[in-house]
């Protein structure tokens, strides 16, 4: 991984390029949430392209450490990211990751049924 100067365009390139698609599905009720729904996008990105998509080693080093993103608890961050993984994964689309991706099967059988 590169610096923080270089992962803070990283997270706004992201930013850029998912506005559209986020557009679409931004709840009514998400302008009192702390981590706005592009930083969680944002940040379920960024955990499939630099940690495999392990979501606890992302929060360690983006949230706590550089403090790229607000400071949200751990499993508030995972459970909107689990009512948001449909969005998740139509965004993750439009990014190419050599070598990496959806990593389990479950995620993997997620894709299968939605795209059923």
């Amino acid at each position: 991984m590169c610096g923080c100067r270089c992962l803070e365009e990283e997270i706004n390139f992201i930013r850029s390029v998912i506005t559209p698609i986020v557009e679409k599905h931004y709840p009514l009720k998400a302008n009192h949430e702390k981590m706005s729904l592009y930083d969680l996008i944002t940040f379920g990105i960024m955990a499939h392209k630099h940690f495999d998509g392990i979501y606890k080693k992302v929060y360690r080093v983006l949230i706590e450490d550089l403090k790229l993103f607000p400071k949200v608890r751990y499993n508030k961050v995972v459970e909107r990211l689990n009512r948001f993984e449909k969005l998740l994964i139509e965004c993750l689309g439009l990014f190419k990751f050599e070598n990496r991706g959806l990593r389990t099967n479950r995620d993997k059988e997620t894709l299968q049924a939605w795209e059923a």
